[in-house]
């Protein structure tokens, strides 16, 4: 009687496991069959995309849809202003939310905690609420139609202070920085030398979330540049959008060069992903 107890146990348990893998290879399979028909896109040519039932790889690879790309638009141009964007906005959120994220943690002082809720409360707030007042500012302050009033916004991340804030609190003992202290270090130093390499692992996944928000940046991209010279990968294929005429294959073989530096970033970075998730479970 115990052994067929266990033998139904142990067949409930392996039927468990393989429904469950069972729904996540669906799951992944309805999310990767749209990314590899985007991919097998790119190189099929007007004809074959259009073509019924649709296929996800080319009946023959075409390779025109790329040179559309850059004899249509200054695609080379958006690429490196994405870059540019993105880097900046993933440096720029690192230090102000480390720096502001260790003062809220480890220093005492009156309303840290209001100031706080006031940084952290902002992210409740939709962009399109305050887009034209913020536009207006920009503009007022000579930033119209300029890099620097595109990237400027992405430099701080209200997540990203509240993040640091939490990982600070939980990774960097307040006896650490006494000691560091006592043996005379400055407060700059004691950030800089100490904190901030404490942090590496959350830091490289601050950087790829800002990094990945700066490179797929339309709306504030899109109102503040007035020259083609400025536009993004994001709004430099809307070039390609008419209203009467969608050039599907330039579209799809620029949304493969807009996603590549992403996924390029994560394979790289995908272990200090892991364990940021990891340290964001711990208790303090």
């Amino acid at each position: 009687m115990l052994k067929q107890v266990r033998a139904r146990y142990r067949l409930t348990l392996s039927l468990r496991r393989w429904t469950k893998t069972v729904i996540l290879v669906a799951l992944v399979l309805i999310f990767l069959v749209p990314f590899f028909y985007m991919v097998g896109s790119a190189f099929k040519t007007s004809t074959d995309i259009n073509s019924y039932p649709p296929s996800i790889l080319p009946t023959e690879f075409y390779g025109g849809n790329f040179q559309t790309l850059i004899e249509t638009a200054p695609f080379g141009q958006f690429f490196l202003n994405s870059l540019k964007m993105a880097v900046i906005s993933a440096v720029g959120v690192v230090i102000t939310s480390a720096l502001a994220g260790f003062i809220f943690a480890k220093y005492k002082f009156r309303a840290n905690k209001l100031f706080f809720a006031l940084i952290f409360a902002t992210s409740m707030i939709p962009f399109e609420m305050y887009m034209i007042p913020l536009y207006i500012d920009m503009v007022n302050a000579g930033l119209g139609n300029s890099f620097v009033g595109i990237v400027s916004p992405y430099v701080i991340m209200s997540f990203g202070v509240f993040f640091m804030r939490q990982i600070c609190m939980q990774q960097i003992p307040d006896d650490l920085i006494d000691a560091a202290r006592i043996d005379g270090c400055s407060e700059i130093q004691i950030f800089v030398r100490i904190v901030f390499p404490l942090l590496k692992s959350a830091i490289a996944a601050l950087a790829i979330l800002a990094f990945v928000e700066g490179w797929n940046a339309f709306v504030w991209p899109l109102i503040m540049a007035q020259s083609n010279t400025l536009f993004t990968m994001e709004v430099g294929l809307a070039l390609f959008q008419t209203t009467f005429n969608v050039d599907l294959g330039a579209v799809a073989a620029g949304s493969l060069c807009s996603i590549a530096p992403i996924l390029l970033v994560f394979l790289l970075f995908r272990r200090q992903i892991m364990e940021s998730i990891a340290m964001t479970g711990m208790k303090g």
